[in-house]
């Protein structure tokens, strides 16, 4: 069992993928190296292994998880490097789109 904190106040088991979740990531990252080194016991803790449903993120919020401006996400989505689902005339891309996106760049 490897685990690690992750940004969002949680921490992962890299080989089952549950999460456990936190009030905070420092409160995240103290259980990660407590759990690591055996001074916690992971029975003690809720973990979630449902999968969490794949989020519709809004334009703005791509452009945070991309660190880009908003005419970069629409020059993505023009060019089919990202793909968008249309609520009315709302633009929403699923959470799982832009992990991938991600994942595809070459590394520095």
């Amino acid at each position: 069992m490897q685990l690690y904190a992750t940004d969002a106040a949680n921490v992962i088991d890299t080989t089952t993928g549950a999460t456990a979740a936190f009030l905070d990531a420092d409160t995240a990252e103290l259980a990660a190296a407590d759990l690591n080194a055996g001074y916690l016991d992971p029975a003690c803790l809720a973990w979630q292994t449902n999968a969490p449903a794949d989020m519709l993120l809004a334009i703005p919020d791509v452009q945070v998880r991309l660190a880009v401006s908003r005419a970069t996400v629409y020059r993505l989505l023009d060019d089919n490097a990202l793909a968008s689902v249309s609520l009315g005339t709302a633009r929403r891309v699923r959470e799982s789109e832009v992990n991938r996106y991600i994942a595809a760049l070459p590394a520095a």
